[in-house]
């Protein structure tokens, strides 16, 4: 036995297959892009989400500003706990839109299924304790 060490998962008999094979960067650590546009839906909610963004409305860091301070006011201590709750997946969501959109993959699977969660976790929310969000 030679002085390297057996590996099992290393064929030098398929070594030559490998040698020149070079993985694409383009293909590595991008997301698979959508051919087809978002809804009109999603697109109005993703547009408004980055405006308030942009307005320093909503603060990336800070649940509470997602918060329509006139009806959360209102809630009992349950339902604001409830809401505080939501808030923070909520935003945590919307930073992983922020900056895949800032990134550049604005048109990927994973933006359109986060905007669509976003959006629809936002009316579950809100058919419940009312217009609690201003997004």
């Amino acid at each position: 036995m030679s002085d390297q060490k057996y590996n099992p998962l290393f064929d030098p008999k398929n070594q030559e297959v490998f040698n020149d094979y070079v993985v694409p960067k383009d293909l590595v650590n991008n997301p698979p892009i959508d051919p087809d546009e978002f809804n009109d839906e999603d697109q109005k909610f993703l547009k408004h989400i980055l405006k308030l963004i942009e307005d320093k409305t909503i603060d990336l860091m800070t649940p509470s500003t997602l918060y329509n301070d006139k009806v959360y006011d209102e809630l009992s201590p349950e339902g604001k706990t409830k809401v505080e709750f939501e808030a923070a997946n909520l935003l945590a969501k919307i930073r992983q839109i922020k900056s895949l959109y800032d990134g550049g993959f604005e048109r990927s699977y994973q933006l359109e299924n986060l905007i669509r969660s976003v959006r629809l976790s936002k009316e579950r929310i809100e058919e419940i304790r009312g217009d609690v969000f201003i997004i």
